[in-house]
């Protein structure tokens, strides 16, 4: 479904599903709501099994740096899953109205 990390061909190779709705503005964010809730959520489970595990000794400065590489890398890692989620999604309520 993509041709490169971030970019999404225009159709489905195998169905020829056309997965570009440009038509409708809400592509772009309908995808990056998804990627924040999921790359944020995946951060805090991370980070609090990470604490959980230390406990009760937890290197605090370690916590930080979690945390932090966590926000960059993984909105980055889930790109691609999140936009699929989301052309999903808008398959779903097209079928509907």
């Amino acid at each position: 479904m993509f041709s490169s990390w971030f970019k999404m061909k225009d159709e489905c190779p195998v169905c020829a599903l056309s997965l570009r709705r440009s038509a409708e503005s809400d592509e772009w964010f309908g995808g990056y709501f998804v990627n924040l809730i999921a790359s944020e959520s995946l951060m805090l489970i991370v980070v609090a099994g990470y604490v959980l595990a230390k406990w009760p000794t937890v290197p605090w400065t370690n916590v930080e740096i979690l945390g932090v590489v966590m926000v960059i890398v993984s909105p980055i890692i889930s790109y691609p899953f999140a936009k699929m989620l989301w052309v999903a999604i808008e398959l779903i309520f097209a079928e509907r109205r």
